[in-house]
């Protein structure tokens, strides 16, 4: 079982746009932006810094896991998926810093989405299965990355909700 859903890993962060109309001289000329601008972008920066703080110390095995899927290619030349499902990465071992960046961000990406790409389908194989042979009153309409759309009358929607609940966290 999963100790945090994704709605409870992810933290909502609004961010205003760089520059608004009303900031903007009137006119011909285009400027690059007004004296506001770089407040602006420090104080998104420092919002962006403590999300990422705070989420190290929410879930503090998170350093060592990106760090050993980092050393895993560069070990291996590819990473692996929970699945099973191997991607090469051959940058990794790039000459030019860039690349080796690059290689570094596919080896962490890779295994991150892979396997989250696997556990939501082997959780709709399992969902399509409990709907179909137990009958249940409920369709799975849609996949948004991680998450499932389902349609199912409203004096069922509890136990359906449940049934869902209980199959993606067994995936």
């Amino acid at each position: 079982s999963h100790s945090a859903t994704p709605s409870q890993a992810r933290s909502p962060v609004s961010f205003s746009p760089p520059h608004r109309a009303a900031d903007r001289p009137s006119g011909g000329r285009q400027t690059v932006g007004t004296r506001r601008d770089p407040l602006r972008i420090q104080d998104e920066i420092a919002k962006a810094k403590k999300l990422i703080a705070d989420y190290r110390a929410r879930f503090k095995g998170i350093d060592a896991f990106l760090q050993a899927c980092i050393q895993e290619a560069m070990d291996k030349g590819y990473v692996v998926t929970i699945g099973g499902r191997r991607r090469m990465i051959p940058e990794i071992h790039s000459a030019n810093g860039a690349q080796r960046s690059l290689g570094q961000r596919l080896a962490i990406n890779s295994v991150v989405q892979g396997s989250a790409a696997e556990l939501i389908k082997q959780a709709m194989v399992n969902l399509q299965r409990r709907i179909d042979g137990e009958g249940l009153s409920m369709k799975m309409l849609l996949q948004i990355h991680d998450e499932l759309v389902f349609e199912s009358p409203a004096g069922d929607a509890e136990r359906n909700a449940a049934v869902v609940k209980e199959e993606m966290e067994k995936a």
